[in-house]
C-alpha cells in the first residue's frame, strides 16, 4: 500500500509512458466531423482502412453519405477515416524497434489471414472488422492460437479512429505493454485498440456492446482468454473501460481490472452543463450531430436542445445517468483492480461529476484508487499510467498487485510540459501542501474553481467550487467599473463541491474574479495556463456580444483544447506574479 505522502516509484517500472490520447483535442475532433481532411491519401497508404473494400487502404469518408447519424448507427463502424503513409508507418516502427529486446521484431499486417504463429515478433493487425467495429490487434511474440493469453481492450477517445490513435499520434502504449508482458516466465498479453461505437458516440449502445462481445468471442478462438480481460483507456476510452467492464448485456467475457483515465462518468452532464465553461461539450454536440453550429444556444442541435439521444439513446439526463458508470457502479464490485483519474479543470466534464462517482464507489465499499491532478485538465494522469504499467508488470509474472486504495493528489507544475508530482511533495515559494491533511481518510481535496474564460451576453455559464467538506468559500465577479455580476459564499458540504448555473451579464465587457477559502484569499492567478513569463493568467471572464466558439474559448486559455479555465489552491507560479489583471 502506498501512502499519500510517499513518492510513487511505480512510475519507473518498465519505463512505459502511456499517451491515452487525452484525446478529443480540437484538431482530432474536427478531423472526425470532416473539417480537417484525412492525411496520407494516395497510393502510398499502407495501413488498412477497409475502404472502399475490406482491407482497402484509402481513407474513408469522415461521415456517412446518408445522414442523419442516430443512436446505434454511427459512421466509420467497420472502416477508418484516416489513411496512413508508408513513411509514417516506417518511422513509428523504427521507434518501436528501439524499445524491443535483441532478436525481437515488430510487424504490421493488413489482413488477419496473414498472422503467423510462433514468431519472435509483435504482430500488429490493423483494423480487423468484427461485427460493426474495427480492432487493431497487437499479438505477443510467440503467439499461437492454442494459447490463452490475458486480453487488454482499450477504446479510443471520441472522434478518434484506430489509425489516427496509433499511427498518427504515436500512441504505442498498448504495444509497450504487450512487450512488457512478454518473455521468459511471463504470461504474455494480447491488446487491442478499438473504435467500437464509431467516431461520434459514447460507445455505450447495444450495437457497441455486441461488437465488444464478438471481439472477445473472436479472440477466444485466436490465443486469448475472454475470462481474463483488462480494460483501459482515456476520455471516452476511460468511460468505455468502465462500461465494457460492467458488461450490461452479460456477454461471454469477464473484465477483472479497469484503468479509466479522464472518463465521463455521468452522461447526463452532456445535456446540463454550459459549453462556455466546458467548451469541448460544444465539440461533442458538433461531433454527434454533424452540425457545425451545434455549440450555439440558438442552434436546434445546441445546448438547449442537445441531441444526446444520438450519443446515448436518451435526452433525459436522469436516464442518461442510469446508463453511465455512475448509474451502474455496483456492477464494479467484482473487479480486483480499479483505478480512476481526473484533472481539476477538464474542458469536457466538471470535477464534481467525477467526485460523485468516486464517492459512489466508496459508499458501495468498492476498493479503488483515485488520482486527482491540480492544474490539469483533459490530459492523461501519470499516476494512473504508472499503476497500469506496474499492474501489467506484476500480473504478467503471476505476482500479486494491490490497488493503492484511496485518493492520490498530484499537481502539474508545468502544464505545457505535463510535469506532474505528488502534491504532498509540493513546495514552491513558501506554499506547501499539508501531508497530514492529505493522509486523512479520503484525503482533503484542495480548493479548486471552474469558471468560464469567455461567454456570450445573457447566456448560461457554470461556476463550480470544490474543496474540503466543512470549509468555507466565497467568490465575486465585478465589471471594470466595479459593478457586480455575481457573488456566492457558503460551506462546502459532503459532496465536496458547490456549483451553480447562472447567466452571463447582459452587458459585454471584462469581469474580474476574487476568491477566499476558509477566510483566506486565494491568488486569482493560480490558473493552469501560464504566460510567457511563467505567471498564471488572471481570473477574468470576457463577455462578448456573440457566443464564442469552442475553439475561441480554448485558445483563450492555452490553445490545445484540453484545459478549461480554473483556479487552484496551490500554484507553481513565481513569487513575483501579480493577481492584478
Amino acid at each position: 500500500m502506498l501512502a499519500l505522502n510517499q513518492k510513487n516509484d511505480r512510475s519507473k517500472a518498465g519505463h512505459v509512458v502511456l499517451r491515452w490520447l487525452a484525446a478529443c483535442t480540437v484538431t482530432a475532433t474536427l478531423l472526425s466531423i470532416g473539417v480537417v481532411p484525412a492525411q496520407g491519401q494516395g497510393s502510398d497508404s499502407v495501413i488498412t482502412t477497409n475502404f472502399p473494400t475490406p482491407g482497402g487502404t484509402i481513407a474513408a469518408p469522415p461521415i456517412r453519405l446518408f445522414p442523419p447519424v442516430s443512436y446505434g448507427d454511427y459512421s466509420n463502424m467497420e472502416t477508418d477515416p484516416t489513411a496512413v503513409s508508408a513513411d509514417t508507418r516506417d518511422k513509428l516502427l523504427a521507434t518501436v524497434r528501439k524499445t524491443l529486446p535483441a532478436g525481437r521484431d515488430v510487424l504490421t499486417l493488413n489482413q488477419w489471414a496473414d498472422v503467423k504463429e510462433g514468431l519472435n515478433a509483435i504482430q500488429i493487425v490493423n483494423n480487423v472488422a468484427i461485427k460493426g467495429a474495427t480492432y487493431t490487434i497487437v499479438l505477443p511474440p510467440g503467439w499461437t492460437r492454442s494459447e490463452k493469453n490475458p486480453v487488454l481492450l482499450s477504446g479510443n477517445g471520441a472522434g478518434i479512429g484506430n489509425n489516427q490513435r496509433l499511427w498518427q499520434t504515436s500512441d504505442t502504449s498498448l504495444i509497450a505493454l504487450v512487450n512488457l508482458a512478454s518473455g521468459t516466465d511471463r504470461t504474455g498479453l494480447i491488446a487491442a485498440y478499438s473504435n467500437a461505437g464509431g467516431t461520434e458516440s459514447q460507445g455505450v449502445d447495444k450495437h457497441t456492446y455486441v461488437s465488444v462481445g464478438a471481439f472477445f468471442d473472436f479472440i477466444a478462438q485466436n490465443g486469448g482468454d475472454p475470462q481474463n480481460a483488462i480494460t483501459a483507456g482515456g476520455s471516452r476510452g476511460g468511460g468505455t473501460a468502465l462500461m465494457w467492464a460492467i458488461n450490461p448485456l452479460n456477454l461471454n467475457y469477464h473484465v477483472h481490472a479497469v484503468f479509466a483515465d479522464i472518463p465521463p462518468t455521468a452522461y447526463g452532464t452532456l445535456s446540463q452543463q454550459s459549453d462556455m465553461t466546458y467548451p469541448n461539450l460544444g465539440l461533442i454536440y458538433m461531433l454527434g450531430t454533424h452540425d457545425p453550429t451545434a455549440y450555439l444556444y440558438s442552434s436546434p442541435d445546441g445546448p438547449l436542445h442537445p441531441s444526446i439521444d444520438k450519443l446515448i439513446g436518451s435526452n433525459d439526463p436522469a436516464q442518461a445517468d442510469n446508463m453511465s458508470p455512475l448509474g451502474n457502479a455496483e456492477k464494479l464490485r467484482d473487479k480486483t483492480e480499479l483505478v480512476i483519474a481526473r484533472g481539476t479543470h477538464d474542458a469536457f466534464f466538471p470535477l464534481w461529476e467525477f467526485l460523485a462517482f468516486d464517492q459512489r464507489l466508496t459508499a458501495l465499499g468498492i476498493t479503488h484508487a483515485t488520482g486527482i491532478t491540480l492544474g490539469q485538465g483533459h490530459i492523461g494522469s501519470t499516476f494512473l499510467a504508472a499503476e497500469l504499467n506496474h499492474y501489467i508488470d506484476q500480473f504478467s509474472q503471476n505476482k500479486s498487485y494491490q490497488t493503492p486504495a484511496g485518493r492520490y493528489y498530484q499537481i502539474n507544475l508545468n502544464p505545457p510540459k505535463g510535469t506532474q508530482v505528488p502534491l504532498a511533495e509540493f513546495i514552491h515559494n513558501g506554499q506547501k501542501a499539508d501531508p497530514k491533511a492529505l493522509l486523512t481518510p479520503g484525503g482533503d481535496l484542495p480548493f479548486t474553481v471552474e469558471l468560464p474564460a469567455l461567454a456570450g451576453v445573457g447566456l448560461p455559464v457554470d461556476v463550480s467550487v470544490c474543496g474540503k467538506t466543512g470549509a468555507t468559500y466565497s467568490y465575486t465577479a465585478k465589471g471594470a467599473d466595479g459593478s457586480p455580476w455575481t457573488s456566492a459564499s457558503g460551506t462546502i458540504d459532503a459532496t465536496e463541491c458547490a456549483h451553480q448555473q447562472i447567466n452571463a451579464p447582459a452587458t459585454a465587457g471584462t469581469y474580474t474574479w476574487s476568491f477566499t477559502y476558509n477566510g483566506q484569499p486565494v491568488a486569482a492567478t493560480n490558473t493552469p495556463t501560464r504566460t510567457e513569463g511563467g505567471c498564471g493568467l488572471p481570473a477574468v471572464t470576457t463577455v462578448n456580444l456573440k457566443q464564442p466558439s469552442p475553439t475561441e474559448i480554448t485558445a483563450s486559455f492555452g490553445g490545445d483544447g484540453t484545459l478549461s479555465f480554473g483556479i487552484d489552491q496551490y500554484s507553481a507560479q513565481d513569487a513575483g506574479c501579480s493577481a492584478t489583471p
